[in-house]
């Protein structure tokens, strides 16, 4: 039995070196999910970039992504894009995340915007961001910093 759990231990130790830190990449608070969040890498003079996710509310009472705060930029503020494609900042600085339908912040959809950034993102990076909820409160997620999501 002991070398099955040996087995068992190594087996996990190498999935986790393989698929690295964005593998398990969710996070809960009370009925609320946010699952890999991710920002691609910015230009060395940007200013700003867009944060990524997919939100699952498993309550039936509908929450509001509502902003947040994170040390590498001044500002956090949802935005979607209208019919042509143009962003703009979500209507009351929120968007809706209802029972049971994910809400997808994807590229040429809606997603977090991080403006004054302190310094360049860069393929590999990672940093914390807190997400603020109507009903579930403030999370603090990890964002990665990849080309594209790595799941």
């Amino acid at each position: 039995m002991g070398g099955l759990r040996r087995s068992s231990i190594a087996v996990a130790l190498v999935a986790l070196t393989l698929w690295g830190p964005a593998a398990a990449h969710e996070y809960r608070m009370r009925d609320l999910d946010v699952i890999h969040p991710w920002a691609r890498p910015s230009a060395l003079d940007a200013d700003q970039t867009e944060v990524y996710l997919t939100a699952v509310n498993h309550s039936t009472t509908p929450d509001r992504l509502l902003g947040g705060r994170t040390a590498v930029a001044a500002a956090v503020r949802v935005t979607q894009r209208d019919e042509a494609g143009q962003a703009r900042a979500g209507r009351g600085g929120a968007i809706e995340v209802a029972f049971s339908q994910p809400l997808s912040l994807a590229p040429g959809a809606a997603f977090v915007q991080l403006s004054g950034l302190r310094r360049p993102l860069q393929r590999g990076d990672s940093f914390v961001l807190t997400l603020v909820f109507a009903r579930a409160g403030a999370i603090d997620v990890t964002v990665f910093v990849e080309d594209t999501p790595s799941h």
